[in-house]
C-alpha cells in the first residue's frame, strides 16, 4: 500500500505547472479528494494532451475506488508509454495490476468492444463524455444497465445497451453503415405576421393629470392662507384671538402638506399613464434566413 501511495504522489507531482486545472488537481490530491482530482486532470489533458495527465487521472480514480474508470485511463496512459520514462511506465503497470485485482473481486465485468471502421469513437454514459475513446477496447463496467454509442465521420451512429448482472465477459460489436446522403432539406415555415401595435387610451392620464393640477392649486392656496394667519397672530388684541390665529395657521399647514402629498402621488401616476399611452409595447420578431435567423425589435420609444 505504501508503494501505491508513493506512486500516486509521484504521478500527481509530474503534472505540468503551467496548466491551471492540473494545479487544482494537485491541490485536490493533497486534500484527498481523488475523484475531483481525476476530473481536473482530465480537464487539463483536454487542453494539453500530455500523457502524464491522463496517467494522473487513472491513479486518482484508483485512489477514489472507481476501479473501472482507473482501468480505462491507465490503459490509455500506457498507449502513450513511448513518451514516458521507463521507470514511470513500470510504476503505472504496478497500479494497473492492482486495479485489475480489484475489478475481478468486485461487482464488475469485462466488455470487449469491437468496432468497424477502426476510427469509430465509443462513448459510454457511465464514464461521461470526457472518457470517449477511439477503436476497439476492453472496458470494465459495474453491475447495471449501460448505454454505449458508436459514431464515425460519414457513418450512421449506432447505440447498444448492455446489462451487467454477473462477472461473465460480454462482447459488443459495432459495424457502422454509411450515413444516408441526399436527405431533403427542411424548409422553415414562414414567419408569423407582426403583432399590431395597440394604442392605449389617454383618458386616464388626462383625468389623473387634472386631479394633480387641482391638488397643486389647493396646496398653493393653503400655503397662502397659513402664511396670512401666521402674520396676523402677533397682532392679536386678545389671547383668544391669538389662539384662533395659531389654530388656523396649523389647520392650513396640515391642508398644505396633504395637498402636496396628493400632488406628488398624482404627478407620478399621471407620468406613468402618459408613458403607457404614448409608448406601444416593444415587439420581437424572428425571421428565418439562409444562414440561421434574424431577430428584429420594434415599438415606439
Amino acid at each position: 500500500m505504501k508503494r501505491l501511495i508513493a506512486i500516486a504522489m509521484l504521478v500527481a507531482l509530474r503534472a505540468p505547472a503551467h496548466a491551471d486545472p492540473a494545479s487544482d488537481a494537485r491541490a485536490l490530491v493533497e486534500a484527498k479528494d481523488f475523484g475531483g482530482a481525476a476530473k481536473k486532470f482530465l480537464e487539463a489533458y483536454q487542453l494539453s494532451a500530455e500523457p502524464d495527465l491522463i496517467c494522473n487521472a487513472g491513479v486518482a480514480y484508483y485512489k477514489a475506488g472507481a476501479f473501472h474508470r482507473a482501468h480505462l485511463f491507465l490503459g490509455r496512459c500506457l498507449e502513450r508509454s513511448s513518451a514516458l520514462e521507463a521507470e514511470f511506465v513500470k510504476q503505472v503497470h504496478a497500479v494497473l495490476s492492482s486495479v485489475e485485482e480489484a475489478l475481478h473481486a468486485g461487482n464488475y465485468a469485462p466488455v470487449d468492444v469491437t468496432v468497424d471502421p477502426a476510427g469509430t469513437a465509443i462513448a459510454i454514459a457511465e464514464f461521461g463524455a470526457e472518457a470517449a475513446f477511439v477503436g476497439s477496447r476492453t472496458v470494465w463496467l459495474p453491475f447495471g444497465t449501460h448505454v454505449v454509442v458508436a459514431t464515425a465521420t460519414g457513418m450512421a451512429s449506432s447505440t447498444q445497451t448492455v446489462e451487467i448482472a454477473d462477472h461473465a465477459a460480454r462482447v459488443l460489436t459495432f459495424k457502422l453503415a454509411p450515413a444516408p446522403i441526399g436527405e431533403p432539406k427542411r424548409i422553415a415555415p414562414p414567419p408569423p405576421p407582426p403583432t399590431p401595435i395597440e394604442h392605449r387610451s389617454k383618458l386616464p392620464a388626462i383625468a389623473v393629470s387634472a386631479g394633480a393640477i387641482a391638488a397643486g392649486v389647493f396646496t398653493a392656496i393653503a400655503y397662502g392662507r397659513a402664511h396670512d394667519h401666521a402674520d396676523l397672530a402677533p397682532y392679536a388684541v386678545s389671547t383668544g384671538a391669538y389662539d384662533r390665529e395659531v389654530a388656523s395657521t396649523h389647520h392650513w399647514n396640515q391642508a398644505m402638506v396633504t395637498g402636496a402629498a396628493v400632488t406628488a402621488v398624482g404627478a407620478g401616476i399621471a407620468g406613468y399613464l402618459w408613458y403607457a399611452a404614448l409608448h406601444a409595447p416593444g415587439e420581437v420578431e424572428i425571421v428565418p434566413t439562409s444562414g440561421g435567423a434574424a431577430v428584429t425589435f420594434g415599438g415606439r420609444w
